[in-house]
């Protein structure tokens, strides 16, 4: 376990990721969810997530819970998000 309270505090909230990173995330799984993405098609993959918000996959992968949540959520809509605007 690291020393840096940084990386402790991540690990203490169970995010994985910054708290700004998080949101950063879930905003770009909201859009992607709501079929009105601003970097993506509207595909529900992961390889979206990541560059929809504007992060590395790196970044993402660490983010385990918000991952999971996004394979709850893609589940409930069959993998198929509503057409936007």
């Amino acid at each position: 376990m690291s020393t840096d309270p940084k990386v402790v505090d991540h690990e203490r909230h169970g995010e994985g990721v910054p708290p700004r990173a998080a949101k950063r995330l879930r905003d770009a799984i909201d859009r992607l969810l709501a079929g009105n993405p601003q970097r993506t098609d509207r595909r529900l993959i992961k390889d979206n997530i990541w560059k929809e918000a504007g992060l590395s996959p790196a970044t993402m992968n660490r983010a385990v819970r918000i991952l999971a949540q996004w394979d709850c959520r893609v589940a409930e809509c069959d993998g198929h998000a509503p057409r936007g605007p």
